[in-house]
């Protein structure tokens, strides 16, 4: 589904700010960011580009399951080809079904299977961002891996949810747990 699903960092009517420099617009603001063609989404962000959102930030959408799936447990994975473009912010996230504002005073869980970031390639990140008190409050866990090849091509990034770890992959490869 493309909507916002995250009230709390709404900015206007048609968008919710993201993180950095970028804008998160809804149907309603006139821009459509998705294309698919022969079977493979395209998503595009465009340097302010319509009316909604921060002025002078990139402009995309959000896909969720909200509504139609959600699960505890198990694999997830996207194929996706990421972008070498600077500013370019390629990500695939899990979130809890109570979205909170990570920078108020309640709790935060966000599962980042990957987030690749234009200036930096070669680089996947993957982070478990926690203010759950059982754990450690404020603690953010990481595995990072280097692909130089990865925005030569489609690429598969995964993430084994079990009870006490998660286990990233890249291309069926283990990368790390946490």
């Amino acid at each position: 589904t493309w909507s916002n699903i995250r009230p709390e960092w709404r900015f206007d009517a048609n968008s919710d700010i993201g993180f950095g420099n970028s804008s998160f617009v809804d149907p309603g603001s006139g821009y459509d960011p998705f294309k698919v063609e022969n079977g493979v989404l395209s998503i595009t962000a465009m340097p302010d580009h319509t009316t909604s959102g921060f002025p002078g930030s990139w402009e995309s959408g959000l896909i969720h399951t909200r509504d139609s799936f959600t699960q505890q447990y198990g694999y997830f994975e996207m194929r996706a080809e990421p972008a070498d473009k600077m500013g370019a912010w390629d990500a695939f996230w899990m979130m809890p079904l109570q979205v909170k504002d990570p920078n108020n005073t309640g709790e935060w869980q966000e599962l980042d299977i990957v987030e690749h970031y234009g200036h930096d390639p070669g680089s996947v990140y993957r982070w478990i961002h926690t203010t759950d008190h059982t754990v450690n409050a404020n603690e953010e866990r990481q595995v990072t891996s280097w692909h130089a090849d990865q925005t030569t091509g489609f690429h598969t990034y995964g993430v084994d949810w079990q009870a006490d770890k998660l286990s990233f992959y890249y291309d069926g490869r283990f990368m790390g747990s946490r």
